[in-house]
């Protein structure tokens, strides 16, 4: 569970850490005057020797750092460390990962996270990095270098962390036949997809009467949606039906290699193994390797259908077409 208390406990006590102090100084004022020398003892002390007292705090690279003026209100960086130290990052991860640990060692199983548990995962990352932004504003100052580098490297860590937990999550769902929600909106999206492909082919191929002006955009609108969805190719060779066409042609052209029998089929093979290929064998190869191209095999689509066809081996059958109907050997 994410809402639990001493989860928010650790996350108030980082808000307070990265948060910047509303009317520190004003707080702090009596801080001052010990802090600082006074403006009297100032001018006593420059009297005597101007160099003493001239103070300029410098970075690593010799620069001028801070006005002196403005630090004596500030944390001190080891302070600040320190401080985000005492945060247990490593326990706040174990816990929004559902990691547990068992016999001294961590047991990690992404399927222990739901769907509605991974939108509450994302909703606290969400908040985690916001924190760190605010983190970053508030130590943003030359002298908290180091403590800005851990507050960068704990941004890192969540960020991979979930990506990598939700590379995982999908790597255990994407395969899933249920029909969730999740499922019915791909659905939804892939129809919207293929009726949009649908219409503008219609409209700048097929009919005639807009083809000619709108063919090359449509052709430059096809292309864009293919290279961005490349399952619309798919819908396209369909709405071109091209299988069926070479296959009537390929029973037209070729049906005398059908006519013979065994024996006749087996020597018009050799000969025109011997001898150059007639058209009509030259026009059967063709047709296969395009036919082979258009890669119209059910174990040779995407995962996803292929791990369907083989949970039901029936399905491979549902859609093929009967090469022996009329609507084919009539042509």
């Amino acid at each position: 569970m994410l809402g639990c208390w001493p989860l928010d406990h650790a996350l108030t006590v980082l808000s307070t850490i990265l948060n910047p102090v509303k009317a520190r100084e004003d707080f702090l004022h009596h801080l001052k005057e010990t802090a600082l020398p006074s403006q009297v003892d100032e001018d006593k002390n420059l009297s005597e020797d101007k160099n003493d007292n001239v103070w300029v705090v410098v970075d690593s690279s010799g620069e001028e750092e801070e006005d002196p003026a403005q630090l004596w209100a500030r944390f001190n960086e080891n302070d600040v460390v320190q401080i985000l130290n005492q945060v247990p990052f490593k326990e706040i991860f174990q816990h929004i990962l559902l990691i547990k640990e068992e016999d001294g060692s961590l047991n990690y199983d992404v399927s222990c996270t739901s769907h509605q548990g991974f939108m509450k995962l994302f909703a606290f990352a969400t908040h985690l990095l916001q924190l760190f932004r605010t983190g970053l504003a508030t130590y943003s100052q030359v002298r908290y270098r180091g403590a800005t580098k851990r507050i960068c490297r704990l941004l890192r860590h969540t960020v991979e962390y979930i990506t990598d937990h939700w590379q995982s999550f999908l790597s255990l769902h994407q395969y899933s036949l249920s029909h969730s929600t999740a499922m019915s909106q791909a659905v939804a999206h892939l129809e919207s997809l293929q009726v949009v492909v649908n219409n503008i082919f219609e409209a700048t191929f097929v009919n005639e009467g807009t083809r000619e002006a709108l063919s090359r955009n449509g052709r430059d609108l096809l292309a864009t949606i293919a290279a961005k969805h490349p399952l619309s190719i798919s819908y396209l060779l369909t709405a071109t039906q091209v299988a069926l066409t070479v296959l009537e042609a390929h029973i037209k052209i070729c049906r005398d290699l059908y006519s013979g029998s065994l024996l006749t089929e087996g020597v018009k093979q050799v000969t025109s193994v011997m001898y150059s290929p007639s058209p009509e064998q030259m026009f059967f190869n063709w047709s296969w390797e395009l036919l082979i191209r258009l890669r119209l095999h059910r174990l040779d689509q995407p995962k996803a259908q292929v791990q369907a066809a083989l949970a039901s081996p029936s399905s491979l059958l549902v859609d093929m077409p009967d090469p022996t109907s009329a609507a084919i050997t009539q042509a």
